[in-house]
């Protein structure tokens, strides 16, 4: 949702999060992302169920890694599945031992 706002220009890059949470009239507008959700199944994405055991973990992650919500929830949901190596960009989750993230620079270079 965020990318389409952006594209379209209907909000600026910086803050887009908190510009559309504000703006609830532009998040009716959006429509492209609906085509991207509705891929995942084929894609071989498996949706991982929230479960109560999962919620509980996450104020370990929290109070271990100082860890916000959401990426709290990321840190639970995957060790629950058993899952250790997040590909990702953001390096906020840098510092969580049980995880391996990898990012955009981590892949070999065609050639090598």
């Amino acid at each position: 949702m965020m990318i389409e706002a952006v594209q379209q220009r209907l909000v600026s890059p910086a803050n887009v999060a908190q510009k559309l949470a504000r703006r609830p009239q532009v998040v009716r507008r959006l429509a492209t992302y609906e085509v991207s959700l509705q891929a995942i199944p084929s894609l071989g994405i498996e949706i991982a169920t929230l479960t109560e055991t999962t919620i509980l973990q996450t104020v370990r992650h929290q109070r271990r890694y100082g860890l916000l919500t959401n990426d709290s929830l990321i840190v639970a949901t995957m060790l629950q599945q058993g899952v250790r190596i997040l590909a990702s960009a953001d390096r906020r989750l840098a510092g969580v031992t049980e995880l391996e993230i990898v990012g955009p620079g981590d892949l070999a270079s065609p050639g090598n």
